[in-house]
């Protein structure tokens, strides 16, 4: 007659198998290493893309002053007006308009007619300038940026330079993907840096103790097995 446990046991299913990446040390190790890696570069991705928006924006705005200027000078055969024209042109610019009391006065290209959002670049806070990135990712295609400041030829007027928003975030797209790219290339070697320290100052020695305890087991009369301490 068979044994009732014996029985019960053989139709007992087997335990599962311990996948070797999550009971690994070293991969926690390296899993955790990763992880605060990705987010020290997630911290940092949208301060440095609002960063990157707002020197486009100025360079913009430093283009427009000088096309203004070229195209106010008095020169009888219009040689600086036209250069004012490629200027604009050059630097994907709608047009430049000055602003006294309130009036603009439109002064090289066409201000567009469709939806404009104006920009102050001398009230334009480091908060708002992450809060505008995702602005611009999700504006529409037909709205304008109208970007405004006191120009440092003449602090009297109000400079507006208008630009397409799409222009924008194609740039902030490419500076995305060049931004991501170089951040990926540093976490990989922060992580493996990270994880070779972690590995020979923990990994190592545990296993060295595991390997002892094992020999131990094997042969505890044996003294030759003992863990020598470094």
């Amino acid at each position: 007659m068979s044994d009732p446990l014996t029985t019960q046991r053989d139709f007992l299913p087997a335990p599962p198998k311990a996948n070797p990446i999550r009971t690994s040390l070293t991969a926690r190790l390296l899993a955790v290493a990763a992880g605060f890696v990705i987010l020290t570069e997630a911290i940092v991705f949208l301060p440095t893309i609002a960063t990157y928006r707002q020197e486009w924006l100025t360079e913009r705005f430093d283009t427009g002053e000088l096309a203004a200027l070229a195209a106010r000078a008095p020169v009888a055969d219009g040689f600086l007006r036209g250069d004012a024209q490629e200027l604009i042109r050059a630097a994907d610019i709608q047009a430049v308009s000055v602003i006294t009391n309130g009036q603009r006065q439109g002064l090289i290209g066409v201000v567009p007619m469709t939806p404009t959002r104006f920009i102050d670049l001398e009230r334009q806070t480091f908060g708002g300038a992450i809060f505008d990135v995702i602005a611009t990712l999700v504006a529409p295609n037909d709205r304008y940026l109208a970007i405004t400041a006191r120009p440092r030829s003449n602090a009297a007027i109000k400079l507006e330079v208008i630009v397409a928003e799409q222009t924008l975030r194609a740039s902030l797209l490419r500076e995305t993907r060049r931004v991501l790219i170089y951040s990926l290339m540093l976490a990989l070697m922060i992580g493996v840096l990270i994880y070779a320290a972690l590995a020979d100052s923990f990994v190592r020695p545990m296993r060295r103790l595991t390997s002892a305890i094992t020999r131990f087991r094997d042969a505890p009369e044996d003294a030759s097995r003992n863990l020598v301490p470094s």
